[in-house]
């Protein structure tokens, strides 16, 4: 059926004066016409224009709304704390232009999801085996401050004990000869003798105390060198470790493959993170493209294409830049 919509002269009060009044608005359907007042029109075209378009604030005038789906438990983040998250991430945003850009609401347009996969498997894996290699490192740091000690009071000791017992042999040949003078000449003097007594006995406590040192010098290299396949162990360990980690690493890639915004229905699935702050900055960096901003070659900005480990917690002069040229379109 075709509606047809006439030219129309309204006449106020039905009275033919001239005089034009928007009161009635014939509609003819070609067998039959109906008539409609103009105010229920008025009412019905508001009522859709406040439905079907969206609301208007900001920099581009554009609101974009979202809403909560659903939250993987095995993310180990409740519904009510991710939500919190989102609108974090939405603040970075309206922030900078003190204007709501991006609200949630109960029929979003964007639905804003996380889905748990081998990413997030991956990230695990890979926080679990970096506090391993930083437990590893401790370790290594441990045992190789206790080698160090004892290596330099082995060194310390040895060198006391090494002059102590260059003192003992020189002694000992002053001793040696002093005894065979006095064989030499026969008659040695009491005092002579007792002379050759004492030094004999000091010689033999310095030999005694001197074999105990070396005893002692002995197991201080012993405990030093049974830390170093200790520390070899730990050192292996740590590097099998770093590489398991560069393997979950390559896998994943640096890109922003932690969350991605589909065009095409309107949705962002979260799949990855590290902490909150990094969930916060990801989410931000997915409104970014909602806001219809791509990619900035710009390590400093929020739209950088690769996750560097930065923290950002708000916008750089390109993300503001990048929006505002977006407005201009």
């Amino acid at each position: 059926m075709t509606i047809r919509f006439p030219r129309l002269i309204l006449r106020k009060g039905g009275a033919d004066n001239g005089e034009s009044f928007p009161f009635l608005l014939p509609l003819k359907t070609g067998k039959s016409a109906l008539t409609i007042p103009a105010a229920v029109l008025l009412a019905a075209f508001l009522v859709s224009f406040v439905f079907v378009c969206p609301s208007y604030s900001g920099p581009c005038g554009k609101v974009v709304t979202y809403r909560i789906g659903e939250v993987d438990g095995r993310f180990g983040i409740s519904r009510s704390e991710f939500s919190r998250l989102v609108k974090k991430a939405a603040e970075v945003w309206s922030v900078p232009f003190s204007a709501d850009l991006i609200q949630e609401t109960s029929n979003g347009r964007i639905l804003i999801e996380m889905v748990y996969d081998h990413r997030q498997d991956a990230s695990g894996k890979m926080q679990r085996i970096g506090a391993d290699a930083k437990e590893d490192l401790k370790t290594y740091k441990g045992l190789k401050d206790r080698h160090d000690k004892l290596q330099k009071e082995h060194a310390r000791e040895k060198g006391k004990w090494e002059q102590d017992a260059a003192e003992y042999r020189r002694r000992l040949q002053v001793y040696r000869e002093e005894k065979v003078a006095s064989l030499h000449r026969g008659r040695v003097s009491e005092e002579t003798l007792k002379h050759l007594e004492r030094e004999h006995a000091a010689l033999n406590a310095m030999r005694d105390e001197l074999q105990k040192r070396q005893g002692e010098l002995k197991e201080l290299a012993a405990k030093k060198d049974e830390l170093i396949p200790q520390m070899q162990g730990v050192a292996e360990r740590h590097h099998d470790n770093a590489s398991s980690y560069r393997k979950e690493s390559e896998r994943l890639g640096g890109e922003y493959g932690k969350g991605v915004y589909h065009r095409w229905d309107k949705s962002i699935t979260l799949y990855q993170y590290h902490n909150k702050d990094n969930l916060v900055q990801l989410i931000a960096h997915e409104f970014g493209h909602t806001l219809g901003i791509r990619h900035i070659n710009d390590p400093n900005a929020l739209m950088y294409p690769y996750d560097t480990g930065r923290k950002i917690e708000k916008l750089s002069p390109a993300d503001i830049a990048a929006l505002k040229a977006k407005c201009k379109k």
